[in-house]
């Protein structure tokens, strides 16, 4: 299989993982984002997009999730191993051009690797 694939074992799909994150995890904000991170038990990275109808119509919100998957495809070195993230996306992020919104990205996982205590159990 190609390195660029986001098979399902790297997605977080179901309402129960996001809860539990968005409750459990470290969490980073940017103008446009918010990243909430956790550490699990597995071998890879899992990434979930949240998006919700205040950000645009549903081809807005789709746009915007297809570039991040995008992004996660061609930048799995950026993902720390064994952590979940979950994405949540502001208003402001859909005004963002392609260029921007990969800087926004990259921004926000490099703070969230700086900041203090960055492992939640």
């Amino acid at each position: 299989m190609a390195p660029h694939n986001f098979p399902k074992a790297e997605r977080i799909r179901e309402r129960q993982e996001f809860t539990e994150i968005f409750n459990h995890a470290r969490k980073t904000h940017s103008s446009h984002l918010i990243l909430f991170r956790r550490s699990n038990s597995r071998q890879s990275a899992r990434v979930g997009i949240t998006a919700s109808r205040k950000v645009g119509i549903a081809v807005v919100r789709n746009r915007i999730k297809r570039l991040i998957r995008e992004y996660y495809r061609h930048h799995k070195a950026d993902f720390i191993s064994g952590f979940d993230y979950s994405l949540v996306v502001k208003k402001s992020f859909s005004r963002l051009s392609r260029s921007a919104a990969e800087d926004e990205l990259k921004a926000i996982l490099a703070k969230s690797l700086r900041s203090k205590s960055s492992i939640v159990a």
